[in-house]
């Protein structure tokens, strides 16, 4: 048994940055995220996302990071997942991101591959109501 902390996504989190890597040519139609056009993303509206994010771990028992689109499933090699990212930010935010952020989305939920049943996850300042400061939530795996 393991023991993990995990924020829950309460709004938008700040820049985390990964080793550099560089990047091969992105090519849109390879990746699986279609072609990118500046007119087509979608606003990331966190007025709901707590809400959804405690429907999903109170309810359903699935414990979500809250932003991740199609096309990026953790399984997929490190260097295939970031560039799928980052044409995904540019299709559905309309942001450019770089490798380095990208990277460093990828370290926060990879950690997620690593837990098995009966692990143990505290949830910092969260409880089945929201957000409470001097409260935690404990989940296993």
């Amino acid at each position: 048994m393991r023991m993990w902390v995990f924020r829950v996504p309460t709004g938008p989190g700040g820049d985390p940055v990964g080793r550099a890597c560089s990047p091969n040519e992105l090519n849109p139609s390879e990746m699986g995220v279609g072609a990118v056009k500046s007119e087509e993303y979608c606003e990331i509206n966190y007025d709901n996302s707590l809400e959804f994010v405690l429907r999903e771990l109170f309810k359903k028992k699935n414990l979500r990071q809250g932003w991740c689109v199609p096309t990026l499933d953790l399984r997929l090699p490190e260097d295939v997942w970031i560039g799928k990212y980052i044409l995904a930010a540019k299709k559905y935010w309309n942001s450019e991101i770089g490798c380095d952020s990208a990277r460093g989305r990828r370290n926060i939920i990879s950690r997620m591959l690593s837990m098995r049943p009966g692990d143990i996850i505290f949830l910092p300042q969260i409880t089945d109501k929201g957000e409470y400061n001097h409260h935690f939530t404990v989940v296993t795996v």
